[in-house]
């Protein structure tokens, strides 16, 4: 018989999801695709928020949308607002309390600017622009980097009434009506999921258009529900072992999920659709079975505690593992439990004292209009405590000095760069992408192909191509001094994250840039009279594919470049290294002497590309002798930050290469001096 009323399988679900995402958090291997929680909490939202948006449209014809949206802001913005004020809190405490704490200088302004994104329900947006990598990258994730979930969630709130509204409207009271049109909006939505996963997946995973599809499948059940209830009249032990047989194989497809998947998945896509599809089975086969063994599991009262909390434990478990790591690096698997374990305290806290008093407020639950007052001013205080922490940010100057015991460590470095010392705080922004002007640095996924841009005298005599992506670019303030030295006319084309190589990224429209870029070489040298072309790969560790299948890839490409009427100059990839506010986030134990990269994993995944240079006989430009000795790479040289990531140069350190590089450029093709 149908269960009524709390459906307690429902909060133990919550507790399951909560629980493989904090796992996946925690960087336990075992789940490394603890991720798909999220994807359990998205199906649950759509199921819940649609089944009760229904229940009203059935009831009265209409939805009562202030009142929707003044509980939803009692229910999700104060403990929200709590952890924005507290992660706030922390980065600008620190760095006066614990000046040796690199990390929250160095990432300041930029959680700033999270905290305002976040506070408005938007951040997920933002972190798609930067095209970060959720499961794993060159930077420290933010604090609120969590956000991203209950930003696509508050948006699919706002939204989604209206849909619902509309379609009821538009059908005349007919729920099949509303169900063709949630059909539509699910298949429309995974279709573009798939696409962008495939094409663009870091970005894939944090826009809401490619999750939508994951709550509008929780709302086609919302709808099937009831009419299962029907079926089940008069064939109780028959459904019984149905829904037996459906929660049983949808707890499997969850957990498999999380037990079988990793970040190398194309993700919301394809396999998406096996936690999702597995959290709907369990939704419409638990009500059916009382006494089922994972029903039972799922209803235990430990799992209720859990998943009552499930959303305080959500908002505060990510913040304090930041915080630890931005102590003392990543910290080992014990402490990461120690530190979820001890996030219990503020998620029990917040849900006793500010959760719940606020969501069953008398004074806000009284009048819509109140809650829609609350809602405005919490949203406002979070976006000012953004505000109020960026200006007191931006002005900070935490200046690096010469580590101890580093100056002789990288002997074949001679720089007299005394006087170039960085801000520590603005390490992350010595770039000079935006300096360069209009089209330099082509976006990827920017029409191909793009208008040329020249830098430099472009009446000289003397004219570089540079052809390249992001590893071009960090290289362009040691270029452009070379040309303003030498009054060189420097022409460049480079577009992000793509390779010239093609099919080593899974980027939309890199091969379409490489193949136009490659077809009309040839006229771009007799147009702009390139004396040299000047080639920046990126190491193979960074490619889509595994070296194995990249090289061949780079072979074809310098066996095909060496037939045409300029000489080529590969510069060698950057070698990789250690990211001051990352890998050594913090002086209280050890100086940035410390913060090295051994050689051979520094230069890993470059080796293949140097020699297929070399075979088409092209002259490979190697300065990884002026980045690392013959054991490491460090992360300062002198008094220079040297990366702004770990595989991009800071534009100061590039800068002060411009001498050696123009040395070996001369050397290996005397003519330009003579041009």
């Amino acid at each position: 018989m149908a269960r009524t009323g709390l459906r307690r399988d429902i909060e133990g679900l919550r507790a399951l999801a909560v629980t493989l995402v904090v796992l996946y958090h925690a960087d336990w291997a075992l789940f490394g695709g603890g991720f798909v929680g999220v994807d359990v909490f998205f199906v649950l939202s759509g199921f819940l928020i649609t089944g009760l948006l229904l229940n009203e449209l059935g009831d009265t014809g209409s939805v009562r949308l202030r009142e929707f949206y003044s509980k939803r802001a009692r229910r999700l913005l104060p403990a929200s607002f709590s952890v924005l004020a507290f992660i706030a809190a922390v980065i600008f405490l620190t760095p006066r309390i614990l000046p040796d704490l690199i990390a929250p200088q160095l990432y300041g302004r930029s959680i700033s600017w999270d905290i305002q994104r976040a506070s408005l329900y938007v951040v997920n947006w933002l972190f798609a622009d930067r095209a970060i990598d959720y499961h794993g990258n060159s930077e420290l994730a933010s604090p609120v980097q969590h956000f991203w979930s209950l930003s696509v969630e508050e948006q699919f709130y706002v939204v989604w009434p209206v849909v619902l509204l509309l379609s009821w409207k538009l059908g005349r009271g007919s729920r099949r009506v509303v169900f063709i049109v949630l059909a539509v909006v699910t298949a429309a939505s995974f279709a573009y999921s798939y696409g962008l996963a495939e094409s663009n997946p870091r970005q894939a995973y944090f826009v809401t258009t490619t999750r939508i599809w994951e709550m509008s499948l929780g709302g086609l059940g919302a709808m099937v529900m009831p009419r299962l209830h029907r079926l089940a009249r008069g064939s109780v032990d028959k459904w019984a072992r149905l829904g037996s047989i459906s929660v049983l194989v949808g707890v499997a497809m969850v957990v498999l999920s999380a037990l079988a998947f990793n970040a190398s998945v194309a993700w919301p896509g394809l396999p998406a659709l096996l936690p999702t599809l597995g959290t709907l089975a369990i939704l419409l086969g638990a009500p059916f079975t009382n006494e089922d063994p994972l029903v039972r599991l799922l209803s235990a009262e430990p799992l209720q505690w859990v998943g009552a909390r499930s959303y305080s434990i959500y908002l505060w478990h990510w913040p304090l593992l930041w915080l630890a790591a931005s102590f003392a690096g990543p910290p080992s698997l014990p402490v990461k439990f120690a530190v979820v374990g001890l996030s219990l305290l503020p998620a029990a806290a917040s849900y006793r004292w500010i959760e719940q008093p606020l969501r069953g407020s008398r004074l806000l639950s009284s009048s819509p209009r109140r809650g829609l007052v609350f809602a405005g001013v919490a949203t406002a205080a979070g976006f000012g405590v953004g505000s109020m922490l960026l200006l007191t940010t931006t002005g900070e100057t935490a200046a690096l000095g010469p580590p101890e015991a580093l100056a002789n460590r990288v002997t074949t470095v001679q720089l007299e760069s005394e006087e170039l010392q960085q801000s520590l705080f603005n390490i992350r922004h010595d770039r000079i992408d935006d300096s360069l002007g209009d089209n330099c640095v082509q976006h990827q996924a920017a029409p191909v192909p793009a208008d040329p841009c020249i830098l430099g005298d472009p009446s000289s005599q003397t004219a570089v191509l540079v052809i390249g992506n992001s590893h071009a670019t960090h290289w362009m303030p040691a270029v452009g001094k070379i040309a303003a030295d030498n009054d060189w006319k420097v022409v460049t084309n480079i577009r992000r994250t793509c390779r010239l190589a093609e099919g080593i990224e899974g980027i939309d429209r890199c091969g379409e840039w490489a193949q136009v870029t490659l077809a009309q070489i040839d006229e771009t040298i007799e147009q702009h009279g390139i004396d040299l072309i000047l080639m920046t790969p990126k190491s193979l560790r960074l490619a889509y594919l595994p070296e194995s299948r990249s090289t061949p890839a780079y072979e074809t490409l310098f066996e095909r470049v060496a037939d045409i009427s300029a000489p080529v100059a590969v510069i060698a990839p950057t070698a990789h290294g250690q990211i001051i506010g990352v890998d050594c986030p913090s002086l209280l134990f050890g100086d940035l002497g410390d913060c090295s990269l051994a050689r051979d994993e520094a230069l890993r995944g470059s080796e293949s590309i140097v020699e297929a240079a070399a075979a088409a006989g092209h002259a490979v430009i190697d300065m990884n002798s002026f980045l690392c000795n013959a054991e490491e790479c460090p992360a300062v040289i002198e008094d220079i930050v040297v990366r702004r990531d770990r595989n991009h140069l800071s534009s100061t350190f590039a800068e002060s290469l411009a001498e050696p590089l123009e040395r070996r450029l001369l050397e290996a093709f005397p003519n330009l001096e003579g041009a």
